[in-house]
This record gives structure tokens, C-alpha cells and sequence, in this order.
């Protein structure tokens, strides 16, 4: 059962220098029942990875259309964030305990390319910032709610960054 989705910027392109790029502050995605969903930059999605049940999990910086490409390829800039099983097993224990499945992390690295086809996001989803000694509500029914504490840098837990 794949819905299929189409994507269509929303909007005029922004004022860019970057050749070839136009950028967009949203996109709509229309599923195949017809419905529509509206997705602005700074809003985190979930995107296609190799386990569907386990969706990659990222936040828009940017929306753009790449027109060196032919056809131009609707394209996104993403901030990459880790589930506790995608950190290698090795190094799980850094952590200290055992995070709830709600629980993902910032990824503190630019080794991972972070420009997608904005064709892989499955839709938005709702990430919630806490504090580092914040308990994470159990109690969500929803498992459409993440959380994020802290960040990982492929070396080390740490507090989230400001931003």
C-alpha cells in the first residue's frame, strides 16, 4: 500500500545569488486520497531510509529547486538527527541509560550529505526540545512525538547546541 506523492513549491522562488538554485520557504505534498500537506522550512520530517518502520528523522533548513539538473530536481538541506540504533553498538554505553524509543539525537557531524530529493520525505513530523535533565513523557500515547536531549558526534553525547 505505497501512496504516492507529488510535491509542488508553494509561493514564489525567494530573492537567491546561488546560480542555478531557485529557493522556497514550502512545499505541499499531495497524497493520492486527495489531501494535502503543507511543509515549511524549519519544520522536521520524517525521510525514506532502508527500515520503513524506523523513518530517518530531519529538520528543513533549506527548499530549493536545482536547476543544473535536468529535469530540475526538487532538492532540500537538511539537519540530520540519529535514533539510539543508528549509533554504532560500541558506543551505545556512552549514554548511560537506556533512552525511550521517542528519544533521537542531534547529529553533531557533517560527514553525512545532508541535501536530499525532496521526493524521499514521507511527511512532518513533531520533534520537542528538552532540557538535558528533562524525564521524557511516557505517558505519550503518540508515537508521532519525538524528543531530543542531547547531540551526537559520533564520539560522544553532549547538550543540545543553542540553536
Amino acid at each position: 500500500s505505497k501512496t504516492r506523492q507529488t510535491f509542488s513549491w508553494v509561493g514564489r522562488p525567494l530573492p537567491n545569488r546561488k546560480q542555478f538554485q531557485q529557493m522556497y520557504r514550502e512545499i505541499c505534498m499531495k497524497i493520492n486520497d486527495g489531501s494535502e500537506i503543507h511543509i515549511k522550512v524549519g519544520q522536521f520530517v520524517l525521510i525514506q531510509g532502508e527500515d520503513n518502520k524506523k523513518p530517518y528523522v530531519a529538520k528543513l533548513i533549506e527548499l530549493f529547486q536545482n536547476g543544473a539538473e535536468v529535469p530540475p530536481k526538487k532538492c532540500a538541506r537538511v539537519q540530520w538527527f540519529v535514533r539510539f540504533l543508528e549509533i554504532p553498538v560500541s558506543k551505545r554505553h556512552l549514554l548511560g541509560r537506556s533512552p525511550p524509543a521517542q528519544e533521537i539525537f542531534w547529529y553533531d557531524c557533517s560527514d553525512w550529505d545532508n541535501k536530499i530529493n525532496v521526493e524521499t520525505i514521507i511527511g512532518p513530523v513533531q520533534v520537542v526540545a528538552l532540557a538535558p535533565e528533562e524525564v521524557i513523557p511516557v505517558d505519550q500515547k503518540s508515537e508521532e512525538t519525538l524528543f531530543v536531549k542531547l547531540s551526537w558526534n559520533k564520539k560522544d553525547f553532549a547538550p543540545l547546541p543553542p540553536e
